[in-house]
């Protein structure tokens, strides 16, 4: 609906992830997968899955949604991009299951 259209854009805006939010993603819900390193999220529907989303872009880390198994959430699979990841989240606190480069 409009509504809701109107509600996503503000909170794109509303909702900067910095370089700190991210690392805290990353510990909360990262994993890595068969093809990359998967940030989860809520509901693939939902304002803050498409938010969490554009603030990816925002940081060079363009990603493919995911709405079924093993999300929902965001991949991250180029090299380059998962450098970018790693570069941003900073080192690997303990037991962490920790984006590489590739």
């Amino acid at each position: 609906t409009a509504t809701t259209e109107i509600y996503t854009l503000a909170l794109h805006d509303a909702l900067p992830i910095s370089a700190a939010g991210l690392r805290l993603w990353t510990i909360a819900t990262g994993r890595t997968d068969e093809t990359g390193y998967l940030l989860g999220t809520t509901r693939p529907d939902s304002p803050l899955h498409m938010a969490a989303g554009s603030q990816l872009s925002r940081h060079g880390l363009a990603a493919v949604s995911l709405s079924q198994r093993p999300g929902p959430g965001w991949r991250i699979t180029s090299a380059k991009r998962l450098r970018r990841l790693v570069e941003l989240v900073g080192v690997a606190p303990d037991g962490a299951d920790w984006p590489r480069e590739h």
